[in-house]
């Protein structure tokens, strides 16, 4: 997948990220909008978001962080 995905894919995420939302709804949000995207690409995206916005917006970091780790323990059922 391009950079260009990847950042569009990321930029989806901190768009929907916020309080409540479970990784798992998130990843879900995310590939509702990015039905291409692999799991492997969206986990991508939310370390690269969680990184640029740790800084800025702990609460969404720490979404992100939270997707990232789910999608870790799970990144065998999908390639």
């Amino acid at each position: 997948m391009a950079s260009t995905e990847l950042q569009n894919i990321g930029r989806t995420l901190l768009e929907l990220a916020g309080p409540g939302l479970t990784a798992k709804q998130l990843f879900n949000a995310v590939k509702a909008r990015h039905p291409q995207a692999k799991r492997k690409e969206i986990t991508r995206a939310a370390l690269a978001m969680m990184i640029d916005a740790a800084g800025a917006d702990t609460t969404k970091a720490y979404q992100l962080h939270a997707l990232a780790i789910s999608q870790r323990a799970t990144a065998g059922d999908e390639e």
